[in-house]
């Protein structure tokens, strides 16, 4: 089953593979390649989900397109586990997404 990133919405849950619930959906950010500017790529370089932690938002993940692995209403599920979000780094934004938007 294909992923269509279009169909992600803000304030969308986003689960772990394992069923733990990260947070919701902020913003959707379609990227481009860095290597070719006019061309739009949905890979771990491009596209992602801001994806807001906690009551007050205190953490914020930047998911990259090619975790999801499923959409389905109002829920976002990723193919990896709790553990794997965690040592993946993503809570760095990407420098292609200008500080101060959103």
């Amino acid at each position: 089953m294909e992923v269509n990133l279009g169909d992600v919405r803000k304030g969308s849950e986003v689960h772990s593979s394992d069923g733990t619930k990260l947070g919701k959906v902020a913003e959707v950010w379609f990227g481009t390649d860095p290597a070719h500017s006019t061309e739009r790529c949905d890979e771990d370089l491009c596209s992602r989900i801001e994806v807001h932690q906690g009551l007050l938002h205190k953490t914020v993940l930047y998911i990259p397109y090619n975790a999801i692995a499923q959409i389905s209403g109002n829920t976002v599920t990723l193919n990896v586990d709790e553990a794997a979000v965690c040592s993946k780094g993503w809570t760095h934004r990407p420098a292609w997404i200008a500080q101060g938007v959103a």
